[in-house]
């Protein structure tokens, strides 16, 4: 607001007096735009106290003040663009036939468009656009340099083209199936095998050695690719920005997890390593440096669900404080609990969700799991049932929740209850009736296709008669 102001004084973007006192008072009142201080007549009576209200004058002036506005946009964004500026410095100097600074510009520019570490694909079109400017000088004064420069404008123009289409191709590819509508990439056939042919030449350039792998390992069924393209990222990733590189690994974080949802659990341990690889580099906080309670969550659940357990102890301390304010204490309490729960120490697990608040889906269905789990460890059979009828009831009356999700609670709780019932009938029949029971039981389990909590309900039946 302070560098806007200043701009509608400058004599060079705007002459008229009553824009800079119209911009003079919306930076007195700023923030505050209120109705009130920025209704028309209250405008008026400020910029013309002694005139009748007109509201041609003041539309028109509203007119010039938005059109500074526009042009204060442009010029500020364009400050934060040095190479940009250089090159339309650049393009006056040679329209001027000013060759001696032209020359001591470019190289400048030169300098300091190859100084910084990032190499996306913004910094090979700089490139290009670099060497297409030069290219206009040189050819009328040194042929032998224009085609020096001319192939170095070919080369950096595909390399920003290669990079782009197969960022895009990477992202249309899991855009297409959350969507479930087909995309059209042209000439991807024709990347892929030019890339394949020519490797030594591509594989040096990061954004295209990494998207490259990443594009195959989004399309080919083989997992091969994953295990290729994790040394690369690694390689290379000096060279992104933290937000691309955030991207890369939500590519192959997605990646592990659709893995995991089809069975393959060795893709458990791909994916806690994935997200140590990003708690250390601060890939998953936010701008604001915080961690998200669902990632705290996820994390935990994960490490747990791999017995990692002094190592979930240990993050669960240490990213503590990392949490937004607003729903720390409740974060750390559920997954505390969830943590106590894996170690058996139960009392501590009923303790921490007294204090849990259930003020979101997730943790109220995940906090009554837990306490469902700990009642039957505990052989709790008052409480236990008694939780389930009230489970299924919130179930029955809460709008919010996806019948799907409803559907495989349900089933969940159903079955749940049968394994706890034959746990508890266990002393006080025959083995063969009990076991029996436990097969008709297993069969029953394997028949539901909706089943959340599947691998412990299974679990927890196996461990019947071993006791």
């Amino acid at each position: 607001m302070t560098r806007f102001s200043e701009f509608s004084h400058s004599p060079y973007h705007n002459k008229h007096k009553d824009v800079q006192a119209l911009v003079g008072y919306l930076q007195q009142i700023f923030p505050e735009f209120t109705a009130k201080k920025c209704h028309r007549a209250k405008i008026y009576k400020v910029l013309f106290p002694k005139q009748k209200h007109d509201q041609a004058t003041l539309a028109l002036l509203f007119t010039y003040a938005f059109r500074l506005a526009k042009t204060f946009l442009v010029v500020e964004q364009q400050q934060l663009d040095s190479v940009q500026k250089d090159i339309h410095l650049l393009q006056a100097l040679r329209q001027k036939d000013q060759a001696n600074l032209y020359e001591k510009t470019i190289k400048q520019a030169q300098t300091a468009i190859t100084t910084p570490i990032f190499r996306g694909s913004p910094f090979y079109w700089q490139q290009y656009t670099l060497a297409k400017e030069r290219d206009l000088y040189f050819e009328p004064r040194s042929r032998k340099v224009a085609h020096t420069v001319i192939q170095e404008k070919q080369y950096f123009l595909d390399y920003f083209y290669l990079t782009e289409k197969l960022k895009d191709a990477c992202e249309l590819q899991v855009r297409s199936q959350i969507l479930s509508v087909p995309f059209d990439v042209q000439f991807m056939d024709n990347i892929l095998s030019s890339l394949k042919n020519d490797w030594q030449r591509y594989q040096n350039i990061p954004p295209i050695a990494v998207y490259y792998h990443l594009y195959r390992m989004l399309t080919e069924e083989d997992t091969a690719q994953y295990y290729q393209i994790l040394p690369i990222i690694e390689q290379n990733s000096r060279f992104f920005p933290q937000k691309e590189l955030k991207d890369i690994y939500t590519y192959i974080q997605n990646y592990c997890i659709k893995q995991i949802n089809r069975s393959k659990e060795v893709f458990m341990e791909e994916l806690l390593k994935i997200y140590k690889i990003q708690l250390a580099q601060h890939l998953l906080h936010d701008e604001k440096n915080q961690l998200s309670e669902w990632h705290y969550k996820n994390i935990v659940t994960l490490g747990l669900r791999l017995k990692e357990r002094d190592w979930v102890n240990q993050f669960i301390q240490q990213y503590h404080t990392a949490l937004p304010l607003e729903n720390r204490e409740n974060a750390y309490r559920f997954n505390r609990a969830a943590y106590a729960y894996h170690i058996g120490d139960y009392d501590t697990v009923l303790t921490l969700l007294l204090q849990v608040e259930y003020t979101n889906i997730q943790y109220s269905l995940g906090a009554r799991w837990l306490l469902l789990r700990t009642y039957y460890e505990l052989a709790e059979s008052i409480a236990f049932f008694s939780l389930c009828d009230s489970f299924r009831l919130y179930l029955q009356r809460n709008q919010l929740i996806a019948t799907f999700k409803k559907e495989g609670h349900e089933q969940a709780i159903r079955l749940v209850k049968k394994v706890f019932q034959l746990k508890l009938e266990v002393p006080y029949q025959k083995k063969d009736k009990t076991k029996k029971e436990k097969t008709k039981l297993q069969a029953e389990i394997i028949a539901t296709n909706t089943v959340f909590n599947r691998s412990w309900i299974e679990r927890k039946l196996n461990e019947i008669l071993l006791e």
